[in-house]
């Protein structure tokens, strides 16, 4: 099977990033995986034997998905192909459209969420997800979205959640640290709420506690003005983007892992902070009651009040953080390892086949 890719993941340029890792690790699955990227220059990128990248550059939109297109078809002329990928279901989701529906490809659109599902990108999502060959989502609330808001049937749908490697780590529930440190690590975008986990510092800063804000976005100054304006300098860090080593050090010294989010497609970093054996407390999103079980695996959430106390209770609580901590990985436990997770990619992509 040979598999034309639309990505737009930069990082999959960098040979030693973990997304063109996994890239490498799906073209196994199959003869040829081509991807293309959009990019500022033109470049190619030949990952291992069986993955070639190409980014595409142009300097707005319109141009780039111009030469999306037609360097799509040389390769789709030369080779042939039974499957088109597209990482999105609104822009590089219609050029995977046009493209199947020109050359007589099967097309699998990957919807990973409705964070930037409006407008436009709704109208073009609802038009084309139907009538996709397979679409491959990360958990079963995303599933009913699809079947519910995008009209798409069940059995074009192949649900597969994100595999995230165990990990072996150090027993820092009882370390003799006398603070005791939330963490949360994300891209610092409205959606991701993190003002909520200051406004409850700012409720428990007679405790021993200090807020730990790991990554860079759009919100960082309004949040450091919040900060400023709660006078929490000494109780919130930010620590700026730390690349995955960086962030596991960072768990380590860490007792408790923060999701705020409004909207998650999955949340894979509160698998990864689970891993690290620091128990979860998150707002009712992504796998949140799909993986996480409230008061069993991790503190779910609904509001600010709910979150204060759930920060309460996990501070003063040894045993509860040792409970979920067990329950959590318990239940990780039962999710696809990374060969089952694989094979489901392969699944999905025979589904998409015409």
């Amino acid at each position: 099977m040979n598999i034309l890719s639309l990505s737009n993941d930069k990082q999959i340029l960098d040979i030693n990033s973990s997304v063109a890792g996994r890239i490498m690790t799906y073209g196994e699955l199959v003869n040829n995986f081509v991807v293309l990227v959009p990019n500022r220059v033109d470049l190619k990128l030949e990952l291992s034997k069986k993955v070639v990248v190409w980014g595409i550059g142009g300097n707005n939109k319109i141009w780039q998905f111009y030469k999306l297109y037609i360097k799509a078809g040389e390769l789709l002329k030369n080779k042939n192909y039974q499957v088109i990928t597209s990482q999105d279901t609104y822009f590089l989701g219609l050029l995977g459209y046009l493209l199947a529906k020109k050359y007589h490809l099967g097309l699998e659109l990957q919807f990973h969420g409705v964070e930037k599902m409006a407008g436009l990108r709704k109208i073009i999502s609802k038009y084309i997800l139907p009538k996709a060959n397979s679409v491959r989502t990360v958990s079963q609330s995303l599933k009913s979205i699809l079947m519910d808001e995008f009209s798409v049937v069940e059995n074009k749908i192949v649900v597969i959640p994100i595999y995230v490697a165990p990990c072996t780590n150090i027993e820092h529930l009882e370390n003799n640290s006398k603070t005791f440190i939330f963490i949360t690590a994300c891209r610092l975008v409205p959606i991701k709420r993190v003002e909520w986990q200051i406004k409850a510092i700012n409720n428990l800063k007679e405790l021993s506690v200090e807020l730990w804000i790991v990554g860079e976005g759009s919100e960082k100054n309004k949040l450091e003005n919040l900060v400023k304006g709660y006078n929490l300098e000494s109780k919130v860090k930010f620590l700026g983007w730390q690349n995955k080593e960086q962030l596991c050090d960072l768990y380590k010294q860490a007792n408790c892992y923060i999701l705020s989010s409004v909207n998650e497609g999955w949340g894979m970093a509160t698998v990864e902070a689970s891993y690290h054996q620091l128990p979860i407390i998150m707002t009712n999103v992504g796998c949140a009651r799909e993986v996480f079980k409230n008061g069993e695996s991790a503190l779910i959430v609904e509001s600010l009040d709910e979150l204060i106390g759930a920060m309460k209770n996990i501070f003063a609580n040894l045993e509860l953080r040792k409970k979920l901590v067990a329950g959590a990985i318990g239940e990780l436990n039962k999710l696809p390892d990374q060969e089952q997770t694989l094979n489901l990619y392969l699944t999905s992509l025979k589904k998409a086949v015409i």
